[in-house]
């Protein structure tokens, strides 16, 4: 997978000033840090750093539980002294867990770009039917 969103936390230069960067530019290339993958800082780009490149490229594999529903449908036994003919209780999630590669830098395998990942929510309803 080609993760734009990268370019965004290892690299920088003088002229990305008032632009947040992630932690990873602390342990960016320098001459006491010789094993680093991360590029080292500089005052401008003049290497292009940034280009195109296998840097980018990740293992994108992930596993991710997209949606669940729990529910519970009430017995016609109960319901029928309430003088209900359907009645039901759920909860329900959306994004709950992604697994995803250690190497994988972006937050989301499904958004490896500058956006923000998809965001999780659990609801709970009741299905009542007269």
């Amino acid at each position: 997978m080609y993760n734009n969103q990268k370019f965004q936390t290892d690299f920088w230069a003088i002229t990305d000033s008032g632009s947040n960067k992630g932690t990873r530019l602390l342990d960016a290339w320098n001459t006491n840090n010789t094993g680093s993958s991360i590029p080292r800082l500089s005052t401008m780009n003049t290497a292009d750093e940034g280009r195109a490149s296998t840097y980018f490229v990740e293992n994108g594999s992930y596993l991710k539980l997209r949606t669940l529903q729990v529910g519970y449908t009430i017995p016609s036994s109960i319901l029928s002294k309430l003088k209900m003919t359907s009645a039901r209780v759920y909860l329900s999630g959306q994004n709950l867990l992604t697994i995803k590669s250690n190497s994988l830098t972006c937050s989301d395998p499904e958004n490896p770009n500058w956006n923000y990942p998809l965001s999780t929510s659990v609801s709970f309803g009741l299905q009542v039917g007269f």
